[in-house]
């Protein structure tokens, strides 16, 4: 398949820190993590900021070390932007998840810069706590490193992909089946019909999806899918989210005329309902329009029309609780395909990076708007 996608379906729980991650994906965000640190200098930067601060307190009247401080300084926020553009928001999420956020985000610039700023006239006490922030950094980096030596040695090789950081990712938490074998086959029906609709939409064969590694820690399925098609899931997450950005406004808007004497509790149904209704089909109905106006044959566009505002609407509906996508674009290696351009592959990973930075999926709250409704194995045979 050329210029393919890995798409990662993520069966793991959706719960507060403390639950486990499999193992492959935190290799995998660690192998990516040191790689970025390795390309932005972080580390480094800190330190020549530490050094630059230390000569001041010793030379305090000494112009060339205030210039090393604000040129390094000014070197560590830009490489922390870096990597803060760098990961996508699925990787912030799982950085969270081992309190590793705050040493690779711009938090880190922003923690020293209010350091400076109320200790300026002591110079000593700003040298101090950057030895100590430079240090604790170099100990967890150190730690990840030993981490990946340890998980190779006990023979958790990284596939040659995981390098590259390609994969799209749905991750279904346990409410949506609510630990129920049958249930959990009819989510993995329904991705099963949204891959196979949205490749017809694109033009590509339904049936060209392949099987990557299992993961047994918590069940991680791979499917290979072409670019196209992992483009357009990309994007139609990010649909997603908009449409429940502009559903949430309407919602505030309820809630905030609830509380009003004037209106009684039918009355606002009655008036917000609908609009809410109106929201969402509106954004289906565009949708559906943007994804079939290449087609041709009128026979099948409407055909494929009808299934995807069903598509469409339950891939709402799971959203509105709680799954998430997260997508990164897999070339091929140098020697597996010679046919895409070194120029062609960066391009790809571009477009990919750039929508994959806006999947910033919030958590479920509230009482979901859209009925939730099982793509069962004769639906899912249909598609």
């Amino acid at each position: 398949m050329t210029g393919c996608l890995l798409l990662k379906l993520c069966l793991v729980c959706s719960s507060p820190k403390g639950d486990e991650m499999d193992v492959s994906i935190l290799q995998a965000l660690v192998t990516k993590v040191l790689k970025y640190e390795g390309e932005y200098n972080v580390q480094s930067y800190l330190e020549q900021t530490r050094d630059a601060v230390a000569n001041m307190v010793g030379s305090p009247q000494e112009p060339t070390y205030q210039t090393q401080f604000a040129e390094g300084f000014k070197n560590l926020k830009a490489s922390l932007m870096g990597m803060s553009e760098a990961l996508s928001p699925g990787d912030w999420d799982r950085l969270d998840e081992i309190a590793g956020k705050d040493d690779f985000s711009n938090r880190l610039s922003d923690d020293i810069e209010k350091l400076i700023n109320e200790n300026a006239a002591t110079p000593a006490v700003i040298r101090d706590s950057l030895v100590k922030i430079a240090a604790d950094r170099s100990n967890e980096l150190g730690h990840y490193r030993a981490l990946l030596k340890n998980l190779n040695y006990f023979g958790f090789d990284p596939s040659e992909n995981d390098l590259d950081e390609a994969q799209v990712g749905f991750k279904i938490p346990r409410s949506i089946f609510d630990n129920h074998f049958t249930d959990l086959i009819n989510e993995l029906n329904f991705i099963r019909k949204f891959v196979r609709m949205i490749a017809e939409a694109e033009g590509e064969n339904p049936d060209d999806v392949d099987v990557g590694s299992i993961s047994t820690t918590d069940p991680v399925f791979w499917l290979i899918v072409a670019f196209g098609v992992g483009k357009s899931i990309a994007k139609i997450a990010d649909w997603c989210l908009d449409t429940w950005k502009k559903v949430e406004d309407i919602r505030n808007i309820r809630a905030q005329t609830a509380q009003l004497q004037a209106f009684e509790t039918d009355e606002v149904e009655r008036i917000f309902g609908p609009k809410i209704e109106q929201q969402i089909q509106a954004a289906i109905e565009a949708k559906v329009e943007e994804l079939t106006r290449e087609l041709d044959d009128q026979g099948r566009k409407n055909e494929l029309q009808n299934g995807l505002r069903y598509i469409l609407r339950q891939f709402l509906a799971r959203v509105e609780r709680g799954l998430t996508v997260d997508i990164k674009y897999l070339p091929h290696s140098e020697a597996d395909d010679d046919t895409e351009s070194s120029e062609e592959k960066e391009h790809r990973r571009a477009e990919i990076h750039e929508v994959a930075s806006r999947l910033v999926f919030p958590h479920a709250v509230g009482e979901p708007v859209l009925k939730l409704e099982a793509a069962n194995d004769d639906k899912a045979a249909k598609s």
